[in-house]
Formats: structure tokens, sequence, C-alpha cells
């Protein structure tokens, strides 16, 4: 049995990170980053001389770390679409989730969904660790608050874990790999365009800012590291992998 879930987990890694797309994704994304960073450096340090004349003036975190956190989340909508948005999805249209169903029941933090689910988790590597390379390199011109910094890896990790067992959880309701990846990237949009800081602005917090993960990431990533928003995503994520397992439960009684 033991084999069974090590071979499950490394199959799961193999289909992720042995396919040139996701690199290629990776790779084009992380020069859109880098483009954006550049630009928003040059910009800081041409209003450098008049943002000093305010009281507080902003720091290199908040004006730089924060609007790069905000770029790499919206970065990862797009690649936890394609990777984890089809990934059920891919499993249904091979034909190759009836070996998933003949899996015997188990614990749940070894059940394939949640295979599935810390796989496609080393995703996070990649936002993570541009963070702390750009804090790093910014710390040779200023200081760096690190303590912020720890948020706002804390925000992404969290963020991406909810965002990658709802794209899991909207994978399982189809069979087609193609529209699973577009309808999940139309969920996520959605969910950032009405939890967005122009809805905010105009409406101030209300419950549909409470029930949409961006004013939570926002949140922690500002450094008000409060329990709710943690429990906002730790539940979410609970919730949507429930959901698919209890959604792959009722596939393998439909057989």
């Amino acid at each position: 049995m033991a084999k069974q879930r090590f071979d499950f987990y490394h199959k799961e890694q193999k289909n992720l990170w042995g396919r040139p797309r996701i690199w290629l994704i990776l790779a084009l994304l992380g020069f859109v980053i880098s483009w954006l960073f550049l630009h928003m450096l040059d910009r800081y340090l041409a209003l450098q001389p008049e943002l000093l004349k305010l009281s507080v003036p902003p720091d290199m975190t908040e004006a730089l770390l924060f609007p790069l956190s905000q770029n790499l989340i919206k970065m990862m909508l797009l690649v936890v679409a394609v990777t984890a948005g089809g990934s059920v999805a891919q499993e249904r249209q091979e034909g190759t989730l009836y070996y998933m169903l003949r899996i015997p029941v188990m614990p749940w933090y070894r059940l394939p969904i949640v295979q599935k689910f810390k796989s496609h988790l080393w995703l996070t590597i990649f936002p993570l660790l541009t963070i702390v390379a750009v804090a790093t390199l910014l710390m040779m011109g200023g200081t760096v608050d690190w303590l912020m910094v720890c948020a706002l890896l804390l925000a992404v990790l969290l963020c991406c874990a909810w965002l990658i067992a709802l794209a899991l959880w909207l994978s399982t309701m189809t069979n087609q790999s193609g529209f699973a990846v577009l309808m999940t990237l139309v969920v996520f949009m959605v969910m950032w365009v009405v939890g967005g800081q122009p809805v905010l602005d105009q409406y101030g917090v209300n419950w549909l800012n409470l029930i949409l993960p961006e004013q939570h990431f926002n949140w922690l990533s500002r450094g008000h590291i409060n329990l709710s928003s943690i429990i906002y995503f730790c539940a979410g994520t609970g919730l949507f992998l429930w959901l698919a397992q209890r959604k792959i439960n009722q596939l393998k009684w439909q057989q």
C-alpha cells in the first residue's frame, strides 16, 4: 500500500513537472514579472525625492514588495488554472480516473486528491523564491522590513493553497480538461474583479469582500496577521478538498 501511495504522488509530480508547458508558462510569466518590477523600481527611484518630503514616506517593502506580491498572485491565477484546473478532468478524459477510484479507503492525508494537492503546492515555490530573492537584492540599496516579507510569504502561501484546492474541486465537475481550465480561469478572474480595489473603494468592506480571497490576502500581505483570515484560507482549502473528494466518490458509485 505504501508503494502505491508513493507511486501515485510521484506520478503527479511527473505529470506536473515533466511537461514543457509548465516550464514555458513559468518562464514567460517570470519575464513579465521581472519587467514589471524593473519598471516599478525605476519609477520609485524617480519619485524618491518627492516621497522623502512626506511625513511618513513609504519604505521599499511597502512601495515595491507589496505590488510585486500582487503581480505574483495574479500570475498564479493563470498557473493554477492551467495545472490544477485541468488535473482531475484530464484523468477523466484519458480514462485513468478508474485507477484512482480503485484505491481503497485510507486516511484523508493519503487520499489521491490530497496527493494531487500536495504535488501542485510545489508551484508556490516560484512566487516565494521570487519575493525572497527580490528582498535580498533590495537590501543592497536600503532597509527591508523582514517581518513584512514574512507576512507576504504567508499570504502568498495560504492564498495559493486556497486557489489550488478550489481548482481541483472545479476540475472534478467536467471530463474535458480544456473546458475545466477555461472554467477555472473564468472563476478566478471573476473573483478577483468582483473583490478588487475599485469595488472596495466604491462600496467599502462588505460581505462580498469577506467571502472572496483578495481582501484577506491584502490584509495578510500588509502585515495584519489576523486569525480570521488564516482560518478563512485554511478552512476554505479543507472544504474544497472535501468537496473534490466527495465528487470523486460520487463518480465511483456511478460506475
